[in-house]
């Protein structure tokens, strides 16, 4: 307590509720008296603290089930997308290397094109127009000669068709 207070003062300070010591000198504190009305008043509250509480509760586990069924479809929704997205990811990369291979392949055959180019460059006009006349020379040499055969071949089956068979079949 702090200095100057008197006796007096120190012992309007003290509790409401006494104290009192035990057999063995330890202090022990009076309760205060209740009535048996406000007791049950009491239990009453408590009960329905309890009720209240219990209600709580309830509504909470069935929020929490709702939002985590709501939570559960949105993810399957989502792993859906995903798996759709890397499909198409994926199948746009692997369109994006073949096309590019396929660019890199036109662009080297194209420049091995140009760079070949025609080997020679003196090409012979003459000696090619004399080689043609001759194949055309010999072409219709062929041609007649096949037309040739072709006459005999009809003769002898016109004949072939009037003329008995020596060896008939048994």
């Amino acid at each position: 307590m702090p200095r100057g207070v008197h006796k007096k003062d120190r012992e309007e300070q003290k509790p409401k509720h006494a104290t009192k010591r035990s057999w063995h000198g330890q202090r022990i504190k009076d309760e205060p008296h209740i009535s048996p009305e406000e007791l049950l008043r009491l239990e009453e509250i408590l009960n329905q603290e309890e009720k209240h509480e219990q209600d709580l509760r309830r509504e909470m586990q069935e929020i929490i089930r709702s939002r985590d069924k709501a939570l559960s479809r949105e993810l399957k929704g989502m792993e859906e997308r995903n798996k759709r997205l890397i499909m198409w990811i994926g199948v746009t990369l692997l369109m994006t290397v073949i096309i590019s291979f396929w660019l890199m392949n036109i662009r080297a055959a194209t420049l091995a094109t140009v760079n070949a180019g025609p080997k020679n460059k003196n090409f012979d006009v003459k000696g090619a127009r004399e080689n043609l006349s001759k194949t055309m020379v010999d072409l219709v040499d062929r041609i007649d000669n096949i037309k040739a055969e072709a006459e005999k071949l009809k003769q002898s089956t016109s004949t072939a068709t009037t003329t008995p068979l020596k060896n008939p079949l048994p």
